[in-house]
């Protein structure tokens, strides 16, 4: 259990409102009424340490991936973004210049979303920090998609490149986010349930697991929509980036067996009810239970994390460890 969980779980005993739809956990957004109006909040802190692009050299792709990671959980729950607050905190030494870059960056998605800053608060601090609070509604006829599965059986689809921010963490090359607010509408009629891979593939599969827990979850390892040249430019397995904490942000639905898939959805596994459920590496060749290692990157040290993570990827897989 990572910190993270412990501090969480702290806060499981404080009151609820009646208004909530949702239990902890069970969705990417926290679902609430507010009159006759179903909305959707959710909250998340960034810092330039994240991997969501260059803080010192792009300021506009950083202010874009923020925006695309903040706006990330209304999409998973079918929600239209609407509102958007901030604090943020950012180093005195910022030129005007940089300062246009980011906001321009940052704005552009906002736009794109349909959604309005209505305020905040910001200051200088010695390390940049944003905290950012989206709020968004529901088309009228639409229901908000949770991680619940009520169906026994299903396909597993994302909406894009899997293991991109781990990747380019690794190698410190620059990484752009997608934002997905068309797809989030289109799918969320047909969805049965939906997580963001924030935290990675790995990890948002763990986290299905968790609130499905009489569920098994298959993943087809040949199938994963990998960044073009990942195989080739790290001598490591590409399937490391898969169990990385850096999450690219893309939309990981549960899906009917027989759907009409749209244009960039890509089938990687199935979800079936089972007495034991489990996690399921499967290529051609082999079938690999997976549990849950216990590395947490905001504990260790950046090179601990990554040799440790390394280390066990190739264990699972029953692969060399590179010196």
């Amino acid at each position: 259990m990572t910190f993270e969980t412990n501090l969480i779980s702290a806060f499981l005993n404080c009151p609820r409102s009646p208004d909530q739809q949702n239990a902890p956990y069970t969705s990417d957004a926290e679902i609430v009424t507010i009159g006759d109006t179903l909305m959707a909040v959710t909250v998340d802190e960034f810092s330039a340490e994240d991997g969501l692009g260059s803080f010192e050299t792009d300021p506009r792709i950083f202010g874009q991936n923020l925006a695309i990671a903040g706006l990330s959980d209304l999409l998973a729950v079918g929600a239209r973004p609407r509102f958007w607050c901030q604090s943020i905190g950012c180093p005195a030494d910022r030129k005007p210049a940089w300062l246009h870059e980011f906001t321009t960056g940052l704005t552009s998605v906002l736009n794109e979303a349909g959604c309005f800053i209505i305020g905040g608060d910001s200051g200088a601090t010695q390390n940049f920090r944003l905290t950012a609070t989206a709020i968004g509604d529901f088309e009228s006829n639409r229901h908000p998609v949770t991680r619940i599965l009520n169906q026994p059986a299903g396909i597993l689809a994302v909406s894009g490149s899997l293991g991109t921010v781990n990747h380019s963490a690794l190698k410190g090359s620059p990484v752009e986010l997608n934002y997905r607010g068309s797809l989030s509408q289109t799918m969320n009629a047909s969805a049965y349930a939906c997580i963001d891979t924030s935290d990675g593939l790995i990890t948002s599969l763990e986290m299905l697991q968790k609130v499905n827990p009489s569920t098994t979850f298959k993943l087809n390892l040949e199938t994963i929509p990998y960044p073009a040249g990942m195989a080739i430019d790290i001598p490591i397995p590409k399937e490391t980036s898969l169990f990385g904490a850096a999450g690219e942000y893309e939309l990981l639905y549960c899906l009917p067996k027989k759907c009409d898939l749209p244009d960039g959805l890509t089938v990687i596994g199935s979800f079936h009810s089972a007495d034991t459920a489990e996690i399921i590496l499967e290529n051609s060749t082999t079938s690999i239970t997976y549990h849950p290692h216990n590395l947490d990157p905001r504990v260790l040290d950046r090179d601990t994390y990554i040799t440790e993570l390394i280390r066990f990827v190739c264990d699972l897989l029953g692969a060399d460890v590179p010196p």
